[in-house]
């Protein structure tokens, strides 16, 4: 996701201290961004991927109940989102094989939809 998030035509990447640490700013509104990782029950799993996979996130979201948060779990989304809630980019993986495999492609929101879309996965 981190590929994807870095093309961005909105983002823009800043090094700072002799180019060691780095900062990821959503140019639009100046904000920064930051990277969770949050993990969910196997339900929970499939509503992120309902919504992740919808045309119209609008429709899905009124459908979509409570998604419940798990401290461990086989089901995990990859999360960046900027201060002010108006960029989040999200990837949902799941967990087989010893390790965390993608189930959608990575998905960025703008504006009032990733307000929306923060407000259920955050």
């Amino acid at each position: 996701m981190a590929d994807a998030v870095a093309k961005h035509e909105h983002i823009n990447i800043k090094k700072s201290f002799f180019g060691l640490k780095e900062t990821v700013v959503y140019n639009q509104t100046g904000s920064e961004v930051e990277v969770k990782q949050i993990e969910y029950t196997s339900d929970a799993g499939k509503q992120l991927e309902k919504l992740l996979k919808a045309e119209k996130v609008k429709d899905i979201l009124a459908s979509i109940g409570t998604i419940e948060q798990r401290p461990m779990s086989n089901v995990r989304l990859d999360i960046c989102v900027s201060k002010d809630r108006q960029f989040l980019a999200l990837q949902l993986f799941n967990y087989y094989d010893l390790m965390f495999h993608p189930v959608t492609e990575p998905r960025i929101f703008e504006g009032q939809e990733a307000e929306l879309v923060a407000l259920v996965v955050l």
